[in-house]
């Protein structure tokens, strides 16, 4: 009987519907029927009876949910068993590649690949910068086995479903937001959120098209000019004369010296399309190398 079976249980019971639980798992309405009767043919017995007004739960399914969440607790005790584990494996030495979008290159080195390397000194981490489109084909073309990337939350649906068929699991990390970067002396850098309209007079900095797929598609054609730049810094020097405008995600940005020292202001927008989430990307746990286990790990727990 695989984990999975039991976690996918256990959601469907909780939202009362298979539905709502492929939304909360990431994967087809059915994908889930599959996999449940591939369940209960394992264990023998019906766990959810269909009717017309949606599923219950058998007499014989509500004992099997309630040894399912127990068995998923020690599960998640051996997660930390396992974790306690990897914390002594402090020797290893290996080259590990991770594909994400340029947005989180920034967010992930401040916050902790530095602690990362710092404790494992003979592990080296190789960032690939490129768009979410590009990171699956990435992973499949170059054999590599991590990566980190965003997407619009309408969007998420369609990218889990495509790394599962590639036998990748994703995980959930935060909700983002972009905003616009202004000099905090322009106009918009009193407003308390802006709208698309208000961007037709500024130059949009960007970063190299090929990684900025979503700022391109999104917000480019509402400005009157574009300027794509290598480097990031060389977007916020920019930033610094009137006219020019840029978008990046907050936690991306709320870091940066210009901004803490309100050189530059960061708005929001009225736009719901504004909104990212942020999954990890990762094969299977049992193809993964230690140093790949170690990354995976230490994402999980940061977030």
């Amino acid at each position: 009987m695989k984990f999975k079976y039991l976690e996918y249980a256990v959601m469907i019971q909780y939202c009362h519907s298979i539905s709502k639980a492929a939304e909360k798992l990431y994967v087809s309405q059915p994908a889930l029927s599959e996999t449940i009767n591939r369940m209960e043919e394992e264990l023998g017995f019906i766990v959810f009876k269909r009717t017309n007004k949606g599923i219950e739960i058998t007499p014989l399914g509500e004992k099997f949910i309630q040894d399912a969440e127990e068995i998923l607790q020690i599960k998640s005790k051996w997660d930390v068993y396992a974790q306690q584990s990897t914390d002594l494996l402090e020797d290893i030495s290996e080259e590990v590649h991770l594909a994400l979008t340029p947005s989180l290159c920034d967010v992930f080195i401040a916050s902790f690949f530095y602690r990362l390397r710092d404790k494992y000194h003979n592990l080296s981490i190789i960032l690939h910068q490129m768009p979410t489109e590009d990171i699956c084909k990435y992973l499949l073309r170059e054999n590599v086995s991590l990566g980190i990337f965003s997407i619009e939350p309408q969007r998420v649906k369609e990218f889990c479903e495509l790394f599962a068929k590639n036998h990748f699991e994703t995980k959930f990390l935060y909700r983002d937001e972009l905003k616009l970067l202004v000099l905090a002396t322009d106009p918009l850098a009193k407003q308390k959120k802006v709208t698309l309209s208000d961007l037709q007079h500024y130059t949009l900095l960007m970063l190299e098209e090929k990684s900025s797929s979503i700022i391109s598609t999104k917000f480019s054609s509402s400005f009157c000019k574009k300027h794509v730049l290598p480097k990031t810094d060389n977007m916020l020097n920019l930033l610094t004369q009137p006219g020019n405008a840029a978008i990046f995600t907050s936690r991306g940005m709320q870091e940066n010296y210009l901004v803490q020292q309100g050189i530059i202001k960061m708005i929001p927008f009225c736009e719901e399309f504004a909104e990212i989430d942020n999954f990890l990307v990762y094969r299977k746990e049992k193809f993964l190398s230690r140093g790949e286990r170690v990354i995976v790990k230490t994402i999980l727990n940061e977030y």
